[in-house]
């Protein structure tokens, strides 16, 4: 079976087409939208390559001709997931291409709690992240002529994880951070990167998915307390300390104007923003030590799913398709502080 990874220069992608050449349950053709996105990928000699970007029609096709499935793992902007959906089914029905798996995210259920399972109504008041997700999700649903199975990943994690891995591991480890007491005994509902791999090659070889969505989350879910702990043992050896959560929510408000204003730039004026960092040394080092040093505080959205209880059911997905995921919770963070340590964190 030939597959093409959307998205196979990113974290996600490029663990699924790893995995699909190194196991050979498929054979992947790496979908970048430039070459430089090959570094990662290029050390198991992986050839088949396909320059396209998911929102140029033509490009798609170009990428499907000869292709059995598509394993869609782009990073989309959550304005242009919905018109990147469409294209995607346009391209794949001229080209007779039948077999779609998205990849989605536990975050079209919002700020829920509880145990959310793939009945659970989806929330119209969400963060532009969670609805482009939805938007794509119903795109990809009523679309006639294609087999789409929709995959919803909890935060995934592991070697090469830039949010729920390094991100939270310089925090863990800035000297800033500790335990939060009740306000970080919420659900940390991670999913290990090769497992939501698996899962995405089981779904394409289970009919019994075709038309539906389904939850992926890891064999265990910890708290948040219990995952920057962990973390903290691993790389340096320390317990982390109790902290006091209310000085950290008076920060996260002061830090919400400033990352409000950042992402209304983006969504705005991408290309300015981007100008303006490429334009000498002076504006780069600004802008990195601004984003820097917002990644070390939580914003008030992360303060509040610090303290949400929240478990999201994969059993569907075990039912149709056999996956379950085998990665535990401390082999992965295991194998993650193992790369936390050769990329320099500590």
């Amino acid at each position: 079976m030939k597959v093409l990874v959307t998205g196979a220069g990113g974290f996600i992608g490029a663990w699924v087409a790893e995995y699909l050449h190194l196991t050979g349950l498929a054979s992947p053709r790496l979908g970048v939208r430039n070459s430089t996105a090959l570094v990662r990928t290029s050390r198991f000699g992986m050839k088949d390559v396909a320059i396209v970007d998911v929102m140029d029609r033509q490009a798609l096709e170009n990428a499907l001709e000869g292709i059995d499935a598509v394993l869609h793992c782009a990073m989309i902007p959550p304005a242009s997931e919905s018109e990147a959906a469409r294209t995607i089914v346009e391209a794949m029905r001229a080209k007779g291409v039948r077999r779609l798996i998205y990849l989605s995210s536990i975050a079209v259920y919002g700020a829920a709690e509880g145990n959310l399972t793939e009945d659970t109504p989806l929330p119209t008041r969400v963060n532009p992240y969670a609805k482009g997700k939805q938007d794509a999700e119903r795109v990809l649903l009523s679309a006639k002529g294609i087999d789409v199975t929709l995959l919803r990943p909890s935060l995934v994690h592991g070697p090469y994880g830039k949010v729920w891995t390094e991100n939270v591991a310089r925090r863990v480890v800035s000297g800033r951070w500790g335990t939060l007491g009740k306000y970080g005994e919420g659900t940390c509902n991670l999913v290990y990167a090769p497992d939501v791999a698996e899962a995405m090659i089981a779904c394409v070889e289970s009919p019994a998915t075709i038309g539906k969505a389904y939850n992926l989350n890891g064999t265990e879910q910890v708290s948040w307390n219990a995952y920057w702990s962990r973390l903290s043992v691993l790389l340096t050896g320390k317990e982390l300390p109790e902290i006091d959560p209310r000085p950290v929510m008076r920060r996260a408000r002061l830090l919400m104007p400033i990352r409000e204003l950042g992402n209304f730039m983006l969504r705005r004026n991408r290309a300015l923003v981007m100008n303006l960092y490429a334009a000498n040394q002076m504006t780069r080092s600004v802008f990195k030590a601004t984003e820097g040093n917002l990644k070390l505080f939580p914003s008030l959205e992360e303060m509040e799913g610090y303290a949400r209880v929240t478990r999201y059911i994969g059993d569907r997905l075990t039912a149709d398709s056999g996956f379950t995921p085998r990665t535990s919770f401390e082999k992965a963070t295991e194998l993650s502080a193992e790369w936390l340590r050769l990329i320099g964190v500590v």
